[in-house]
């Protein structure tokens, strides 16, 4: 860790966690517009730990310009990327205002948007000319595949995946509706892995306040994800409670033991034991 010096206890060793910028490891928090002091609090004790930082939906819109603008410099100061929610662009699109909206991100401080269509419809091509637009605006553009009203024949989620990737898009994010209904879709996420480069997606935990599910069952999602995958699966949507939750499950600090990557397992294997 690249801020190791200013962790207490040492002399007990945990694995490494890459410093910033990350291609993977990413932790995405989703803010719903919280204030300089929660937002502080965030940086001060788990910000190392956080990469991206969603201001939700179209919370931009409505916050006032000089909060918003303080907010989005305090997360760049501290190599934390924000970014607006794809549905606020979704609404742009709708109105023909794609320049605009690029235009005004870039004015109150974001380098990077989100480009999505869960609740609109766009061809392969008009999806591609949006992230092509926001690019040639100076901005990094976060793709999002999958539908928040219904779920995508899996075909056509790999392919928009591809087309997403080849407009230019950094990362893609999962629709958290696409791979979570009754339960988790495991089958459909490894289907996802198996046909993209893992390191390219970040996968959407439900929000606790809009899919109604509990916090367990965010936990549990993101077990399966770190077991599966390791710990430098890309989680998005997480709570803005729980980034250092997720970085003591990442190196197996607990409350979790199991993960063979972590500092228990490797503990009790012995290859973390004084010599």
């Amino acid at each position: 860790m690249n801020d190791e010096n200013n962790r207490a206890f040492q002399e007990i060793v945990i694995p490494d966690w890459p410093p910033k910028p990350r291609e993977m490891g990413i932790t995405m928090v989703a803010d719903w517009g919280f204030g300089l002091n929660r937002q502080k609090d965030l940086i001060e004790t788990s910000g190392y730990f956080v990469d991206l930082a969603k201001i939700v939906v179209a919370i931009s819109r409505v916050m006032p310009r000089e909060a918003l603008a303080r907010k989005i410099q305090l997360y760049r100061e501290n190599r934390i990327e924000p970014f607006p929610g794809g549905q606020f662009l979704e609404i742009a699109i709708l109105q023909k205002r794609v320049k605009e909206y690029c235009r005004g991100a870039r004015a109150v401080g974001y380098e990077a948007i989100e480009v999505s269509d869960n609740a609109i419809t766009l061809t392969s091509g008009e999806k591609k000319d949006v992230i092509r637009q926001a690019i040639d605006s100076g901005l990094r553009v976060i793709g999002e595949v999958g539908k928040k009203v219904s779920t995508t024949d899996m075909g056509e989620l790999i392919a928009d995946i591809k087309n997403t990737l080849e407009a230019g898009s950094w990362k893609v994010f999962v629709e958290a509706k696409e791979i979570f209904g009754e339960g988790l879709n495991e089958d459909l996420i490894k289907q996802l892995a198996d046909a993209v480069d893992i390191s390219k997606l970040i996968f959407e935990i439900p929000l606790v306040s809009v899919q109604e599910v509990h916090h367990f069952q965010c936990y549990k999602m993101w077990m399966w994800l770190l077991e599966t995958f390791g710990p430098e699966v890309n989680i998005a949507n997480v709570e803005y409670d729980d980034p250092m939750k997720l970085a003591t499950l990442r190196l197996g600090i607990g409350p979790d033991t199991t993960l063979k990557q972590g500092a228990f397992c490797r503990s009790l294997s012995g290859e973390f034991s004084k010599k």
